[in-house]
Parts: structure tokens; sequence; C-alpha cells
């Protein structure tokens, strides 16, 4: 069952579009990661479901109850919502018990008190309730402002970049251990995040928005990372190269080289035109095969280099692994290596 509905979301600011016919849902316990490019209205949609912000036209629901349309308009604070922002906002007078108790006036003392204690359990903080928050780490702190946002039940959280200001060393540990909690609390979670790596570890869902504001694709992870349905998504994972290639029989001819049509697209035209992307795994330095191009830039990434070559004046870019590293300036071939590689028609 969906814990929340979102139908044909448009949202405009000052005549430009935001947000176009955005439509998705959520289930409980279902984490979603809200992803794209910057302006494409990610965190408007979180302000939108959240009721900072009024909808033009389209639907939400929560829990099959409108709390927004273009005639309804819920209050925020009558939207059992939780969120939780990249600054954890802890109240710096109140101490960790204190701030998770913010939101639970509607409770009797003792009520209050079984959640403020489950609580702390839940975000191994018992030890620190009565500390202040310019006395926990940034790890800490946004682990109380989660129990913080889980403390009055919501219907679902929403969560902006809440793991981008965390200390690098730690992060991955530290989100690993806030999604775990939140998980466990059966609600939806959405997620807003520019982390593509961040985005294939955590969610059960994404949902990738292009920079029109429009979802240009949602599935799981490995759906959207192993078959883009075009440019935008295989751009979204991190740097890409496009060749202008043409179907010439049972191939597709490209400066790098051929691919069999049958393997990437079965149903193409001859002579049609159309672009070959590759990851920059997607290419690879090979001995006696493949096209001259040359070295301009090495950047070493700890496992291997990423090379940046010339070829014919196209720039390209590519992750070196295997065998000794070429120096700027050497003459390589280039081959295509799958399965780092998608075709689109044009």
């Amino acid at each position: 069952m969906s814990n929340l509905s979102l139908s044909k979301i448009q949202y405009l600011c000052n005549q430009t579009q935001i947000l176009n016919n955005v439509t998705f849902d959520i289930n409980k316990s279902e984490l979603v990661c809200l992803v794209g490019p910057s302006g494409s209205g990610k965190t408007t949609l979180l302000r939108l479901i959240a009721g900072f912000e009024k909808l033009n036209s389209g639907e939400i629901k929560l829990n099959n109850n409108i709390i927004s349309n273009n005639k309804i308009h819920i209050p925020t604070q009558k939207r059992n919502i939780g969120m939780v922002f990249q600054q954890p906002s802890l109240f710096s007078h109140l101490n960790v018990r204190q701030n998770i108790a913010f939101g639970l006036h509607k409770y009797q003392k003792e009520e209050r008190e079984e959640i403020i204690n489950d609580l702390l359990n839940l975000i191994d903080l018992k030890k620190y309730e009565n500390s202040y928050p310019h006395n926990l780490s940034g790890g800490q702190q946004q682990r109380v402002a989660i129990a913080r946002s889980l403390a009055p039940k919501p219907e679902i959280i929403l969560l902006d970049e809440p793991f981008a200001n965390l200390d690098n060393k730690l992060r991955r540990q530290i989100a690993l251990e806030i999604v775990e909690i939140l998980k466990i609390s059966n609600i939806g979670i959405l997620m807003v995040t520019h982390d593509p790596e961040e985005a294939l570890i955590f969610a059960d869902k994404m949902v990738l928005l292009n920079s029109n504001g429009e979802i240009c694709q949602s599935g799981s992870p490995s759906q959207i990372h192993n078959h883009p349905i075009d440019i935008n998504s295989a751009g979204f994972f991190g740097m890409i190269n496009i060749f202008p290639a043409i179907i010439k029989g049972n191939y597709i001819e490209s400066k790098i080289g051929k691919l069999l049509k049958k393997d990437y697209l079965p149903n193409g035209k001859n002579n049609a035109k159309i672009s070959i992307v590759t990851r920059i795994e997607g290419l690879r330095i090979t001995e006696n095969s493949g096209v001259k191009a040359i070295v301009t830039k090495i950047i070493h990434s700890g496992a291997g280099s990423i090379i940046t070559a010339n070829l014919d004046d196209m720039e390209i870019n590519f992750h070196h692994i295997y065998g000794s590293t070429p120096n700027i300036g050497d003459e390589v071939n280039i081959s295509f290596e799958a399965p780092h590689i998608f075709v689109f028609e044009d």
C-alpha cells in the first residue's frame, strides 16, 4: 500500500516551470531517492509535500487522504510529515532529550517518556541524553534530528541531503546507520541526494528528474544504472563520452569502432543516425586494436587513473586500471569495453 502518492504535480515560480507532470508513489518501509541535476526541482518537491508551497495543479495523497490539490491545502503542521535538512537545526538551548521531546506535546507524560527512551536507544545516544548539540559530533547531531522527526510518529519522512555536511571519512558509515534506523520505523522515506553512489547504496527506488523538472526515468537503482533510457539517465552516474554513430548493415559504426547492431539496437533502421554513450569504464587501452588517441591529462583516482585523451579533436575520458599508466603526450589505442556502453536513437 502506498504511503505517499504524487499525481501529475505541476509547479511554476515567476512563470517558470519548476516541476512538470511528476507522478510516483512511495510505499511503507520504502526508501525512494529523488535525484537529478541542480535546478531540477528536487527540494521544491519536498517543500510541496511538506506543505511549505502550494501546487499549481496535480494531487498529493498521504495514506489515501488528499493533502494538496488545486482546492485543498492541508497546513504543514497538520500533515504529520517529518522533515530533516542538511543542517540538523537542533535547538541549541535544549539537550538531546529535550530536542527529541519538542514535538510531543499531545502525548501524556508517561507515553512521552516511553517514546523518548525508545528513540534514544534506537539512535544509540542514551548516554548523551543530557548533552547539548554543541557537545555532539555532526553524525550524532543528525541522529538526534532524525529521532526528533520520528518522535511524533509521522506518516512519512522527507530528507533533504541529510548527509551532505558530514565528515567524508565517516559519512558512509553514519549514513548507513541512519538509514537502518529509518527503515526499522516502517514508514516511507523520500530522500534528495546529489550523490549517485549514495542513491545506489540506499534506495529501494530512484526517481530521476531532468533539468525541466520532469521524470526522465524511475525504477530500481540497478535498472537506472544498467539500463538508462536516455543520455541524461546515463550521465547521472558520472562522466560520459558521446560518439555520433550510424547503422550500416549489421553494425553500428563510430570513430571508436563498430558494435554489433543486434546487441544494442536490433530494430534500428539502416543509415539511422544514433549516439553511442560510454561511461568512463566503457573505454580501455588495447595493445594492437582500436583507434589512436593522444593522452592530454591524467588524474590518479586511487583505483587506477582517469585519463583524458584527444581523439581527432574530440576529448574523451576513460578509467585506466590495469597495466602501466601512460604519460601525457603518449599515443594509445582505445577500444570499447562492455558493459558500460549504451546506444540511443537521435
